[in-house]
């Protein structure tokens, strides 16, 4: 649903009421909701909480690079959102979906094996690092390992 790159929530919304599926992806592996966090547009996130869509199947689709939408929204915060901040974004999608949210783990992995959390440190995006350790973040990762400390000789 390319509508959500568009922040067109209204065309969402009625594609869903026609049954059109948020788990669709595009040929770049892209989802409605990996497109609206693309370009800041909650109202489509809001929309897609509201309509019911299954937030824990849409929350963990990766696109063909392997990133889900919580890397849609920590490598898109360098680029001035219109709507919102991706800090916002990036709460919105960590919240819990009892707490009207999308419950996005912010430990994943990408194909790669970075984390959403590397992947804000290597663009020295210190308001995305932020975000994602006040989230639960860890920072003791290194692909998808517990970094242990050396022990000493």
């Amino acid at each position: 649903m390319y509508a959500g790159r568009g922040g067109y929530s209204e065309c969402v919304r009625f594609l869903l009421e026609k049954k059109a599926s948020a788990l669709k992806q595009d040929n770049a592996g892209g989802t409605v909701l990996h497109h609206a966090i693309e370009k800041g547009h909650t109202a489509v996130l809001e929309t897609l909480l509201e309509h019911g869509v299954d937030v824990y199947s849409v929350i963990e689709v990766a696109d063909n690079a392997g990133r889900t939408p919580i890397f849609e929204a920590v490598e898109n915060m360098l680029e001035d959102f219109e709507t919102t901040s991706a800090v916002e974004i990036i709460n919105i999608l960590t919240r819990k979906k009892a707490l009207n949210g999308f419950g996005a783990k912010v430990n994943i992995l990408n194909y790669q094996g970075q984390t959403p959390l590397f992947s804000a440190a290597r663009e020295g995006n210190i308001e995305a690092v932020r975000a994602l350790i006040a989230v639960g973040a860890r920072v003791d990762l290194n692909n998808g390992e517990l970094v242990k400390p050396e022990e000493d000789c």
